[in-house]
């Protein structure tokens, strides 16, 4: 179990304590004394949980006032073992706003690929992945370094060939 000042910065409150008392609705007199105390009562952790956007439920469990199994936090963990990674990752796109993300599992690599492509340039604006116009010109958007001639495979006599001991 995290100490209160663990606990506050975890959920995010890192300005002083009255700072902290004062968004919480509570009187800082209360929440340092809880703090001295090693300890938020019941009413002081989900206060403040709510006022930083946090789950209430964690904070009692996190503040020691429930245990996970009560809070139900057990069977999450179960579901999540016991689901297929398709399954993971079906779920996490839909809560990302990727729809089409199944078909990666089911199709061929090279579809597969094609699909992955389309799927990412929904996500983005619409320029992301397409050409710059520097490149549409024929001229690459980063300069490349000068190309190297290659002298081994000009036609024509070496003077190795000519050489007396080359037979």
């Amino acid at each position: 179990m995290p100490t209160p000042h663990e606990w506050l910065k975890a959920i995010g409150a890192t300005e002083s304590l009255r700072e902290t008392a004062e968004q919480a609705g509570l009187s800082h007199a209360t929440l340092s004394r809880q703090i001295t105390a090693g300890r938020f009562l019941i009413e002081t952790a989900i206060a403040l949980a709510r006022a930083y956007g946090t789950s209430p439920v964690a904070a009692l469990v996190a503040n020691g006032h429930l245990t996970e199994q009560e809070a139900g936090l057990d069977g999450i963990q179960v579901a999540l073992a016991a689901a297929s990674d398709e399954q993971l990752v079906v779920e996490v796109s839909k809560r990302m706003g990727i729809e089409g993300a199944s078909t990666l599992f089911d199709a061929p690599a090279s579809q597969a690929a094609k699909a992955a492509e389309n799927v990412v340039r929904g996500r983005f604006p619409s320029n992301v992945g397409t050409p710059a116009d520097d490149e549409t010109l024929g001229e690459p958007s980063v300069k490349q370094p000068p190309s190297r001639k290659r002298t081994a495979a000009r036609k024509g006599t070496r003077k190795a060939d000519q050489a007396p001991h080359a037979d």
